[in-house]
């Protein structure tokens, strides 16, 4: 899946891949849909979805982890997720 929201931030993830939800915990990609908010950054700001599509088949990763998380999050294309 390619997830796209409105300030350009591309997330390229599986459909099962979590991402992590400011108002109520986290949904998975293949559950977006425009306008679905993300967690951008650990100081709570947050992006709308602009668009979801089908990215095709292939290997995807760029995993950043927050220093001390204990919950298993992690950044990708500038989104918070869960492992």
């Amino acid at each position: 899946m390619k997830v796209i929201t409105r300030d350009g931030k591309i997330a390229i993830v599986s459909a099962e891949h979590a991402f992590v939800c400011p108002e109520y915990g986290y949904f998975k990609a293949c559950e977006a849909d425009a306008g679905r908010r993300l967690k951008l950054d650990s100081m709570g700001n947050d992006a709308c979805i602009q668009s979801v599509e089908s990215a095709g088949i292939g290997t995807v990763y760029e995993i950043i982890t927050e220093d001390g998380a204990t919950n298993r999050t992690y950044c990708v294309g500038g989104a918070w997720s869960l492992e």
